[in-house]
């Protein structure tokens, strides 16, 4: 991690104070201008997120609050102090030269408060303030990393008092913040800074000489104290300009009080190291270098390595990891394209901490989509409400761990290694030695990655350049470079170079003589600053002109350069100074200076308070005059005096020092002979190290090999942890893990449903949190478990769903079994719950069942004692139960107790049941009564673990006599069977005959009735028109009665089967009414119909059977009734109102009647009516015609329906027919009255024109067909079989087909396949009607499971087409 980079741009002198804040922070804004003092001298420009669809109130809203003008931005506006601008909707804002410049919104989120951030940083530098106000997303936070690169400042509303706390908090963890305030705390610390900023001109981030040196290095060693950290080998501009920011933000009046505040915070402390330690780094950043780094580097270093060899590469300065995980993207997406298997280890450090953690969890805002392509992003990243994280496999890769370049041991063969923008905030010499450890770092021909702005310095020839330009080298040669260590420096001594600094120095020191001249007048005197060493240090004032400077080399020694009379007595009064603490004054010192003699006065001494100048000794010699004669006592300087006790003290130091020198003399040679026996330990030891080198060789490899076994054991517990993530993760028991302070350590998914917790709450106290329990003691619970050590289980449920929950507390325990918190489970026991209430009422089931039960029940123990006996047995046995418990069946049935206990005894010993074993006896309440039982035994695991016996009795005396009946009865039933048998065989062959009867006789028949039919629409005279309709009147009969009599042969045979599909009640009726219409007209009958309105339309059961009972009671309604009407009603029976508001639930009874007006029925002869072959009398047979079997198969189907048929009737008026079926239905709205059909009226013609084929065998029936379609006006063609049908639709469209089911060559089911597979490829469909001269029901399933879309019976009667073609014409097209 790097310190602060410099500002772009100084260029504006006042402040300009970026706000952002979304559409929910109306609120903090005007608080924060409510709050802000009149006329603060700094812009404010407030980007917020608004639809571009609304017109903004914002300029409103703010005017209110403040009395600075509120402008809203035009494109091109100034920028002016006090001054409020505010966007508009829908549009982006920069600043450029000093102006505001509106750019357009795409329809894409543009992060507007990010974009603006960057844009002022640039533009305004140092003098830019940020806010980050309430809202939503994560908008602002890449722009806190411009403002703090170019030292800007950058506040955050804090959280608690935010609306809406997604931006505040996605800015506070970036490290980026400097303050974090309300919104009124956040107006007066502006306020603050623009007027620190007025009332300190000069001040500027960027002058590093506003820090004295001395001040500097305090600040410097109380970072290294409390923070652990040496800055002291930074560039001086940098931390200057860093600590200047932090005195300004912290509004100290001086540096000094700035000191003492670093002095006395932890948090200031912690606040400045973080200021000089901000990173800028985002993914990519430079793309085209890392485009080289994927491209060049790292498929050649892939190339060099061999399978399952280590890939080494060392991230430095990584900051939060950003350069780290592109790092590896890369790397994983080479690997992958190389297709080698090699292992990968990326060290990624970085010496702030802090840094680190954000790093190791990898998680990012949603702003780096625009620096990371979407495939990487769905690849490599997991995106979670508002941020991105990276995937763990990735994380993986990356070995995190704090390192200090300047001072820690650097890794080794390193085959890549990255340091970016950190050695340009460094000072030359730590800049060499950090590449030094850098180069030590690689191995042979290993890859250095350096900023852009980077460079090599005098290590340039130990690399060579693999691409200058991104300043990417390879490392030249393997030798060792040698490492000289970096000490702390002491004092920070910053040299200013700049003319502005010299000048200022100057100016000083003018001043400063100035000052003295003024003050001392013409007196002679010059004044100097010596330090301890009599060096010199600075001459304040030389009006004496008293200092010598010889020609040569040039000397600081005061000593040396004072006129040579002044040489002793200033030597002298330094020393004197100097030992005793104390200032030193003489006077009367004898100079002779050209031709003249003159007196001069020295004094020597030094602040004992001051700490600037405590280790320096001020001089100062006069030349005396009247006027300068010193007031104070002084000591009069005596030459020969001072200097015979100057020889006298020295004299006696030589001895001393002659003295000192022959004790250092003996112990040298003392010291030397112990050198000696130590060199002569050395080279033991040397051999020793030798051998323990050697030994140490051989641990170092133990060491690697243990490693490795650690490797493994990592990755088994790495699996292992995501093993028991995803067991917890699909498991659906809800668990928390908890700290000993109750803080969320760990959850799964299902723990949220009972905790309002989210993933984003880690490490957060769980009494923050809410949850949806009935306990509202939550925590007082888990406290409780952690104080008495005890676990906790108890049911709780969730009120507002209704779930039940097992919830169990039990103690967190490590390793040594120590208690390190607790963990809370919830099990969702709703099934259980559910389970344990069957299981109750299961019980309380059997119980009853085993009271109940008509067979006797017991059961006894190892010693055959009763433990449990019904009443059942106690009746059996003719005792109440009382006196069964706790005796054995010797003690109450003692005449059956031995084969009884024998039985009980073999199951015990062999835990095998023993079943029907009969017992025949007597029992004690009736000894005279003879009885038979049949008993079973079974074995039964009793709960204190003993083996016992269950016994089921059964009083089976009747059954006994009843066997005995059957047996006799037995052979008498074998004999009927057989006969059955052979009547159902013969039954068989009768329907097969009467099936292969019925389709000879309607092939014929059809081209007969068609012929008829044909003839019958023809010229023709009465007689010929008479004989032609007894044609057709008696071969309808016929096929009436082949009709009848195969229905009444399936019936018979209990072959007819019932089908259950939905169909139209409607329709039905409409066709029902169609079929008869005609005849009915032909009498000169009304034909109408009625439903009622309640009835449902869509039902569920078998339409045709249906039908066919309709037809029956209609056809015969027709056949005897010569004048009035035929009404057909449909009604729901009983009294239920069922209707579209209060319909049934699934099913419906329906009442069907067919009333007419006819001849009606006698009543003597009514009860014959349904019987087979039965007609009211022979006169009416003979009259009416008819086999009688109507009425007989209509009841037989209605009773199949689980319905009732019956009839009214008075002779001469009429009768009516009715039955009642129910039927299941669909939910369906019922029809209004008004939506009734009148089924009286005639369906509506079809059109004509329609394309017609015809496709029959039978030439005559073809021919018969072809002609009836013709008649009808139709376009018809015709062929003999299915293969002629496939080719002709081939060819030409048809709008119809009507299709002969039975055909040589290809029949019309393979056909009609065939054509369907046909269409479906082609997206078409053309209307199949199946003829068929098989008249049974199942044929016409066969049609429509085929693919046919209707079937017709033979004969088939022109109205048949008709009706037919009218159906199916509108659907075809035609």
């Amino acid at each position: 991690m790097s310190p602060m980079t410099q500002p772009s741009s100084d260029s504006n002198t006042f402040y300009i104070i970026g706000i952002g804040a979304s559409a929910g922070g109306v609120q903090a804004l005007e608080a924060f201008f409510r709050s802000l003092p009149d006329k603060p001298g700094a812009a404010f420009v407030v980007v917020q997120h608004l639809s571009p669809n609304f017109r903004s109130m914002m300029t409103e809203i703010i005017q209110r609050q403040t009395k600075m003008p509120v402008y809203q931005i035009k494109d091109g506006i100034s920028v002016e102090p006090s001054k409020v601008y505010v966007l508009p909707p829908g549009k982006l804002l920069v600043a450029e030269n000093g102006r505001l410049r509106l750019q357009e919104r795409t329809n894409s989120f543009d992060y507007p408060i990010d974009k603006f951030f960057k844009s002022i940083a640039q533009e305004w530098g140092e003098h830019t303030v940020v806010i980050v106000l309430s809202g939503t997303g994560s908008d602002g936070t890449e722009g806190l990393k411009a403002i703090s690169q170019v030292g800007g400042i950058a506040l955050v509303q804090s959280p608690e008092t935010a609306q809406f706390t997604s931006m505040p908090n996605s800015a506070i963890p970036s490290g980026l913040v400097d303050e974090i305030l309300s919104p009124e705390q956040l107006a007066q610390t502006v306020y603050d800074l623009v007027r620190f900023s007025e009332n300190n001109p000069s001040y500027s981030f960027q002058d590093a000489s506003l820090i004295d040196p001395e001040q500097l290095q305090r600040i410097l060693d109380i970072l290294a104290e409390k923070e652990e950290i040496d800055f002291s080998h930074y560039k001086v501009n940098t931390l200057a300009r860093r600590i200047n920011h932090r005195s300004s933000l912290t509004r100290s009046e001086s540096l000094e009080n700035y000191i003492r505040r670093l002095e006395e915070s932890e948090e200031e402390q912690k606040l400045l190291r973080q200021d000089l330690l901000i990173g800028a780094t985002c993914f990519f950043r430079d793309r085209q270098a890392w485009e080289h780094i994927e491209k060049r580097v790292l498929p050649q270093l892939i190339a060099d390595l061999e399978p399952q060899q280590q890939l080494r590469i060392w991230v430095s300065a990584c900051a939060t990891g950003e350069e780290a995980y592109t790092m590896a993207i890369l790397v994983n997406e080479a690997i992958e394209k190389s297709k080698k298997s090699i292992q990968v280890k990326i060290f990624a450090t970085d010496l702030d901490t802090n840094a680190l953690e954000v790093a190791a969890r990898g998680v990012y805002p949603d702003t780096i989509v625009n620096d990371i392509s979407p495939e990487i992003l769905e690849k490599y990243f997991t995106f979670n409400t508002e941020h991105f994280q990276v995937k763990r496999f990735l994380r993986e890769m990356l070995i995190i761990a704090p390192h200090d370049l300047t001072k820690n041991a650097g890794f080794s063969k390193m085959h890549l290694v990255s340091c970016r923008n950190v050695l340009i905030y460094m000072q030359p010499h730590l800049q060499q030695q950090v590449l030094r450890l850098l180069h030590f770092a690689l191995a042979p021909q290993g890859v250095l990655f350096l900023g852009s702005s980077e460079t090599l310095g005098d290590l340039k020839e130990e690399f060579v350049g693999s691409e200058p330009k991104w300043k990417i080298y390879r490392k030249r040669r393997d030798i060792p470079l040698s490492q000289a260590p970096i000490t702390r420096q002491t004092l920070v001594t910053p040299i200013h170079s700049t003319i502005r600094s010299k000048a200022r120095k100057n100016q000083f020191d003018r001043v400063l003589g100035d000052v003295f001249r003024y003050c001392l007048g013409e007196r002679e005197l010059s004044c100097l600053l010596v330090n301890r060493d009599n060096q010199l240090i600075r001459v304040f004032y030389n009006n004496a002109n008293l200092l010598e400077y010889p020609v040569g080399e040039a000397v600081l020694d005061v000593t040396e350069i004072i006129h040579p009379n002044l040489k002793l007595p200033l030597s002298t009064a330094l020393n004197r100074a100097k030992r005793d603490q104390e200032p030193v004054l003489y006077t009367g010192i004898k100079l002779n200076r050209d031709g003249n003699e003159e007196n001069v006065t020295l004094k020597v001494g030094h602040d004992m308070n001051g700490r600037v100048v405590e280790d320096y000794l001020i001089v100062v010699l006069e030349v005396e005059t009247q006027s300068s004669t010193p007031n104070v006592a002084a000591l009069r300087f005596e030459v020969d005096a001072e200097a015979a006790q100057q020889i006298t003290e020295l004299e006696y130091e030589l001895q001393q020092t002659r003295e000192n020198l022959q004790v250092t003399i003996e112990e040298l040679e003392t010291t030397n002979e112990e050198q000696q026996a130590t060199n002569e330990e050395l080279l033991a030891s040397n051999e020793e190290l030798q051998s323990t080198n050697e030994e140490l060789q051989s641990v170092n490899e133990e060491l690697y090999t243990v490693n490795a076994e650690y490797q493994s054991k990592i990755q088994e517990l790495t699996q292992l942890n995501n093993d028991i993530d995803n067991l917890l993760r699909s498991t659906d028991i809800g668990v928390v893990f908890l700290d000993r302070n109750l803080n969320i350590r760990k959850f799964t998914p299902a723990a949220t449903r009972a905790i309002n917790i989210r993933t984003s709450d880690i490490n957060r106290p769980l009494a923050h949190f809410t949850h949806n329990l009935d306990r509202s003691n939550l925590v007082e619970v888990l406290q409780e478990v952690l104080d008495t050590e005890q676990a906790i289980e108890t049911e709780v449920s969730i009120p507002s769903t209704g779930e039940k929950l097992l919830m169990r507390v039990n103690l967190y325990l490590r390793d040594n079994s120590s208690n390190d918190g607790v963990v809370l489970t919830f099990v969702n026991i709703d099934e259980l719950k559910k389970v344990q209430e069957e299981l109750h009422q299961a019980n309380a089931l059997l119980e009853n069942l085993y009271a109940t039960s008509p067979v006797g029940l017991s059961l006894h123990d190892q010693n055959l004692k009763y433990l449990r006996v019904n009443k059942a047995l106690a009746d059996i046995n003719g005792l109440s139960i009382e006196e069964h418990i706790g005796k054995t069946v010797i003690d109450t049935l003692s005449d059956l107790a031995q084969s009884i206990e024998s039985s009980l005894r073999e199951v015990i010993r062999n835990g095998k049941a023993i079943c029907d074993v009969e017992i025949e006896g007597t029992t004690p309440d009736k000894p005279d009564v003879g009885r038979c039982w049949t008993a079973s035994y079974y074995p039964v695991n009793l709960v204190n673990g003993d083996r016992g016996v269950g016994t089921v009795v059964t009083d089976i005396t009747e059954r006994k006599r009843i066997q005995e009946e059957l047996l006799r009865k037995n052979q008498a039933l074998e004999d009927a069977i057989a006969v059955a048998q052979a009547a159902d065989s013969a039954n068989q062959a009768k329907s097969e005959f009467l099936a292969n009867i019925s389709h000879e006789i309607r092939t014929p028949m059809n081209a007969i009735l068609g012929v008829s039919q044909l003839l019958l629409r023809t010229e023709l005279d009465s007689r010929q028109r008479h004989l032609l309709g007894r044609l057709r009147v008696n071969g309808e009969k016929l096929l009436a009665i082949i009709s009848d009599i195969l229905d009444l042969s399936k019936i018979e045979a209990r072959e007819l089967r019932l089908k259950s599909e939905e169909f139209d009640l409607d329709i039905l009726v409409e066709n029902l009414i169609n079929m008869f219409l005609t005849q009915a007209e032909e009498k000169g009958l009304k034909l109408i119909s009625e439903i009622s309105s309640n009835v449902p339309r869509k039902l569920i059961g078998d339409d045709f059977r249906l039908q066919q009972v309709l037809s029956n009671l209609l056809g015969n309604a027709i056949k005897f009734t010569e004048t009035g009407q035929i009404a057909i009603t449909i009604s729901p029976e009983g009294e239920s109102n069922y209707s579209s508001e209060n319909p049934p639930q699934s099913s419906v009874k329906l009442r069907f009647s067919v009333q007419d007006t006819g001849i009606g029925i006698p009543s003597d002869q009514q009860e014959n009516l349904f019987r087979p072959f039965t007609q009211v009398d022979g006169s009416t047979t003979r009259r009416y015609g008819g086999t009688g079997l109507g009425l007989t198969i209509s009841r037989r189907i209605i009773e199949l329906m689980q319905g009732k048929i019956g009839f009214e009737s008075k002779l001469g008026e009429g009768s009516t027919f009715w039955f009642t079926v129910t039927f299941n239905y669909k939910q369906q709205e019922f029809p209004s009255p008004e939506q009734n059909l009148s089924l009286t009226d005639k369906p509506p013609v079809a059109e004509k024109g329609l394309r017609i084929l015809v496709v029959e065998d039978y030439e005559d029936n073809r021919d018969v067909v072809v002609f009836m379609l013709q008649d009808l006006g139709y376009e018809v063609d015709a062929v003999e079989n299915g293969q002629q049908a496939l080719e002709r639709l081939e060819q030409l469209d048809y709008g119809i087909v009507f299709m002969d089911c039975q055909m040589p060559i290809m029949d019309g089911y393979e056909a009609t396949q065939l054509l369907r597979q046909r269409e479906a490829e082609q997206d078409c469909h053309t209307i199949v009607i199946g003829l068929t001269a098989n008249a049974m029901s199942e044929d016409r399933d066969k049609c429509l499971a085929a693919g046919m879309d209707d079937y017709l019976s033979k004969p088939v009667t022109i109205e048949d087409l008709d009706r037919m073609l009218k159906k199916w014409s509108a659907v075809s097209g035609g």
